[in-house]
């Protein structure tokens, strides 16, 4: 249900910081900076460069570098489809100015649904620069359905979701039709320092108008066009604090309990599952998720029977104040070639 998606915030502007930078380090030592012009680009939606059908799509292109006034070069454009098939192709003339600069702006394809690689180059070659995982020569956009044309089904009918990546100034949850979305509530998270204080803590949060620290902002307040988007919330509860696991059990995300913290792990889960009963009435289930990628050795390195432990415990703890409960795990992760044969 759940897949792992990341996004990070414009990297062409980190990417430029670095280099100027760079630059200026250069400088400062007396290195010249290299001759020759430069290209830039991005989409009109350089934060997710995704597009809902219908939607205009603009490309910006930026070439500094040129000599004053000249006119000899030309942006050349290719675009591919998700196919790597050539579906748009255009040649740009370029006019810098005074300065040695030039910016123009190109309307893209956008009349059909589906994933776009923009190649861009001048006519001596010079191409867009590498942005991280991003090679050099290319820039991407894609076209989706219209999130306001989605149908929202009830969540027993819906089965697509998405981990990670949430952010104000990257919304991709309704271009991508994401509706389910993890909702935590980590003991790691709620008692990170001693057992027994939740959900006092959380009661106090509440009481002084802060972030409610039970909830993801996935979960409310994602909006498309100024509307809500309804998105449905999956319970993870994974992650004991540091003072209740077994250190040397510890992989990148699940450890072992220490014997003497499985009443409090107890206490803490049943409460956490009141108060996901509380705030969720009208789901026809309630999913909770209990661990997290426990892969041996880089996720857990306890045994088996450790493992089983948290289900042992977790299970009729949510199940005595949720009876709409379904306890899932232990959520494997990292599929390789072995998971495949």
């Amino acid at each position: 249900m759940i897949s792992h998606l990341y996004f990070t915030r414009t990297p062409e502007r980190l990417l430029a910081t670095a280099l100027g930078v760079a630059a200026l380090c250069g400088a400062a030592f007396g290195q010249t900076a290299p001759a020759g012009p430069t290209l830039t680009g991005d989409t009109s939606r350089p934060s997710s460069s995704m597009f809902a059908a219908g939607e205009p799509v603009t490309l910006t292109f930026q070439v500094s570098g040129l000599a004053a006034n000249d006119s000899s070069q030309h942006l050349l454009l290719n675009i591919t489809d998700a196919h790597d098939v050539s579906v748009w192709t255009k040649d740009v003339p370029i006019a810098a100015d005074a300065s040695g600069n030039w910016t123009g702006n190109v309307d893209a394809p956008h009349a059909q649904l589906g994933f776009y690689r923009v190649h861009a180059s001048l006519t001596d070659g010079v191409t867009l620069p590498a942005v991280f995982t991003r090679k050099a020569g290319y820039l991407t956009y894609a076209v989706v359905p219209d999130p306001a044309q989605r149908k929202l089904y009830p969540e027993m009918d819906t089965h697509f979701g998405m981990q990670g990546g949430f952010s104000d100034s990257v919304n991709v949850i309704p271009y991508l039709g994401v509706r389910w979305v993890l909702s935590g509530h980590g003991w790691s998270s709620l008692e990170p320092k001693q057992p027994g204080t939740y959900p006092a803590d959380l009661a106090a949060a509440r009481a002084a108008g802060g972030t409610l620290p039970a909830k993801s902002p996935a979960t409310e307040g994602v909006l498309y066009n100024g509307k809500p988007w309804k998105t449905y919330a999956l319970f993870s509860i994974n992650g004991a604090p540091d003072y209740a696991i077994q250190p040397d059990t510890k992989g990148s995300s699940t450890a072992a309990l220490k014997p003497e913290y499985e009443d409090a792990y107890k206490k803490y889960i049943g409460e956490a599952a009141r108060e996901i009963v509380q705030d969720y009435p009208d789901y026809a289930q309630r999913i909770y998720q209990i661990t997290w990628e426990p892969v041996f050795p880089w996720g857990f390195k306890g045994t088996d029977e450790q493992l089983i432990k948290y289900y042992q415990l977790a299970y009729p703890a949510i199940h005595a104040v949720d009876p709409k409960a379904l306890v899932v795990g232990p959520t494997d992760g990292g599929l390789g070639q072995h998971a495949l044969d």
